[in-house]
């Protein structure tokens, strides 16, 4: 007695579940990225492989490379307690926790200038402190 042989049956891969998981990615990333308005200073910006995000408003205190200083686009006078008061004033509206500061210096700004700023800001009551970067694909 001769039995029928049976073919064997091909796998299907369904990819529905797999669609559905890539849309859901889309639409988080797309929800989830900031955006932040450049200043009227112009300055080249740093690059780093990583970057972070901005979570409440900041105070965004912008160093050119001849070392203007502008805070959230004002001028700053070039004086140690011109830029004090600068940061005490727009500090004044603000709690601790929404207290951030956001440093966007020209690359070219030396490093002590930036660790000037920073800890000015520490001793002014600023909770958090940022650096601006650019990504590397889009440095000059």
């Amino acid at each position: 007695m001769r039995l029928p042989t049976r073919e064997p049956d091909t796998p299907d891969i369904n990819l529905t579940p797999l669609i559905d998981v890539v849309f859901l990615m889309l639409v988080f990333f797309v929800v989830s990225t900031t955006f932040i308005e450049d200043q009227a200073l112009q300055v080249t910006l740093p690059v780093a492989d990583a970057t972070g995000e901005v979570k409440r408003t900041p105070v965004v205190v912008s160093i050119a490379a001849d070392g203007r200083i502008q805070i959230n686009g004002a001028p700053v006078p070039e004086t140690s307690a011109g830029l004090s008061q600068a940061l005490e004033a727009v500090l004044a509206g603000r709690t601790g926790r929404d207290a951030v500061l956001l440093i966007r210096a020209d690359r070219r700004v030396p490093h002590g200038e930036v660790t000037r700023i920073m800890s000015k800001a520490g001793r002014l009551g600023f909770s958090t402190v940022s650096i601006a970067t650019a990504r590397e694909s889009t440095a000059p």
